[in-house]
Formats: C-alpha cells, sequence, structure tokens
C-alpha cells in the first residue's frame, strides 16, 4: 500500500471517531508558550491550549534551478508521481530526469514501469555519494547517465522541446537532449517553520550541494521539549516505514505521559 493510501485511511479513520475532534480547511500557523497553538480556519481564529504536541509537517520538493525550469512539460518529480499514480495521466513520451538525491532513480523506475522512455538521467551529484546498484541498473537498461553534469537551460516555446547540460569539469562540454517531459527531482526541504517557533535548538548539515537544512535535536521519545513531538519528514527525509515507526513511539510516549499525570492527579 502507498504512502497516499495509508493517509487517505488514517484520515478517513480519524474523521468517523467521535472522540477526536477534526478541523478540516485550518491552517496552524502560530506556536507560542505553554503549547498555545493559534490556528486559521476560514473567517475564523481559533487559541488551542494543547497538553501534547506533535508535529508532523512533512517536506516539501525543491525544484532545480535552471533558465526556463517553467515551461510546461517541466514537473518535479514528486508531482509526476501523482500524475501517474493518482491521476492515470503520462507527464510524457520521452523524459529527461534530473535529480540531487535517490529520489530521480525511483522516479525513473516508475516512469519505466508506466511504459514511458527516460531519454536520459542526469545526477547532479559526484560519482562517490551514489549507489554502485542503481547506476549499474541503468547502465543494463542502456540509459544515459549523466554524473556531475550542470542544467544550463530548458528549450521550448509553447512546452518543453529538449534540455542543454554540460559537464561541471568543462563548461564547455555541452549536450543537448531531445524530450518532451523533464522531472525535477529536487532534494526535500522539511516545512519546519512551525516546529522552530517551538524550539531555537537544532543543528545544520548539508543535504545537497546547493541545500543546507536545519534539523530539530530530538529524544528517543521524538521530543524537543517536554510536551512537543517531531516526527517524520519535517526532521529529514525519511522513508514511509520510518515515519510510521516515529509516529508510534511518539503516541506511545504520550499515552504513558497522559497516564501518569491522571494516576498523581
Amino acid at each position: 500500500m502507498r504512502g497516499i493510501h495509508i493517509a487517505d485511511k488514517m484520515a478517513n479513520d480519524l474523521i468517523h471517531n467521535k472522540k477526536i475532534e477534526v478541523f478540516l480547511n485550518s491552517i496552524a500557523f502560530g506556536l507560542y508558550d505553554k503549547e498555545m497553538v493559534t490556528i486559521h480556519q476560514e473567517n475564523k481564529l481559533l487559541k488551542i491550549k494543547a497538553k501534547k504536541i506533535v508535529i508532523a509537517t512533512g517536506s516539501q520538493q525543491r525544484p532545480i534551478p535552471f533558465i526556463n525550469n517553467d515551461l510546461p512539460g517541466i514537473f518535479l518529480g514528486s508531482g509526476i508521481q501523482k500524475l501517474m499514480h493518482l491521476d492515470g495521466v503520462k507527464p510524457g513520451h520521452n523524459t529527461v530526469v534530473i535529480c540531487e538525491d535517490d529520489s530521480g532513480y525511483v522516479v525513473t523506475d516508475q516512469l519505466l514501469d508506466s511504459g514511458i522512455r527516460v531519454k536520459a538521467l542526469i545526477d547532479l551529484r559526484d560519482k562517490e555519494v551514489i549507489s554502485k546498484d542503481k547506476l549499474e541498473k541503468l547502465e543494463k537498461m542502456k540509459i544515459p547517465i549523466y554524473i556531475s553534469y550542470k542544467v544550463i537551460k530548458a528549450h521550448g516555446k509553447k512546452s518543453v522541446s529538449g534540455i542543454t547540460i554540460s559537464d561541471s569539469l568543462d563548461v564547455n562540454k555541452k549536450l543537448k537532449i531531445k524530450c518532451d517531459s523533464i522531472s525535477m527531482s529536487g532534494v526535500f526541504t522539511p516545512t519546519n517553520e512551525l516546529l522552530f517557533q517551538a524550539t531555537y535548538e537544532g543543528s545544520y548539515i548539508l543535504e545537497s550541494p546547493v541545500n543546507v537544512v536545519k534539523m530539530p535535536n530530538r529524544d528517543e521519545k521524538m521530543r524537543v521539549d517536554k510536551n512537543i513531538y517531531v516526527v517524520g519528514d519535517v526532521t529529514q527525509k525519511r522513508t514511509l516505514d520510518v515515519t510510521i515507526s516515529e509516529g508510534q513511539v511518539a503516541g506511545e510516549s504520550i499515552i504513558k505521559s497522559i497516564n501518569n499525570s491522571q494516576k498523581r492527579n
């Protein structure tokens, strides 16, 4: 079962649970002292005083900067996955994949499974950080791989028709590849603005050659504070299994903490 289907099932279970109040069409935009959360809901401003807070705001995929990267036919890798798996729509017939992390290889596999030709995979990283198995798999399928290349520009008027890349070690070594669609599998940046209203403590890490992010300091119970828990991609890009496991750890810790507090009272 894919993550989107698990999320749909969990959301449906919550909405039909009479013990849980669900706020739809709402945005939590403020997190203040003493676990006060401010929420914008349509034309209302809500203030909620919580005993415990779980922040699971996820992450967003960054677009990769190059000239004309907004032409029709150019998508984020996550956008192409949604088109294929949720809408049943092919993004094109001949796709070039650009990536800053391993998600580009996942998108490549899914494109091929959908019957879409992958004209080339361009990995902006150095070869040393790329899995040998991933490279060998694509080489066996005779898909051109360009490692440590830079994307100069996309071509086209009404839609993308090609892309020009260059070797990062030799800018004069340029190559134009024809295509009708491009996948930009940039790194995922945590949507941690709400989180760092609650705590300033964290560590900066280099996620990619062009991306530095701040990660929260958590304990083994997923806490950044006595009553604030953080799980999932908001801390760093996680696998589905790890995200679910972190949620379970935080949930069990909250239940135990509340039960102990009730016993004392």
